[in-house]
């Protein structure tokens, strides 16, 4: 089987297993529908979004960026 990291939002809830491991192995997972998409990403334990980083104070720990 093909892997694909595109679903319409009908595939995403049938499948909705294969779509969290997608996420996990493959990377970003596209869920389309009608008014627009969703973009699903796994973000392993103790890692955080530049975002979230930006907002905290003090130094960055080893390790604790996501850099994706």
């Amino acid at each position: 089987m093909a892997v694909t990291n595109q679903w319409t939002r009908r595939e995403a809830e049938a499948r909705i297993g294969e779509v969290l491991e997608a996420a996990k192995t493959g990377g970003p997972q596209h869920i389309s529908e009608v008014s627009g998409s969703f973009e699903l990403t796994f973000i392993p334990a103790g890692k955080r979004k530049v975002g979230e980083l930006l907002r905290q104070e003090g130094p960055l720990e080893d390790g604790e960026l996501d850099e994706r």
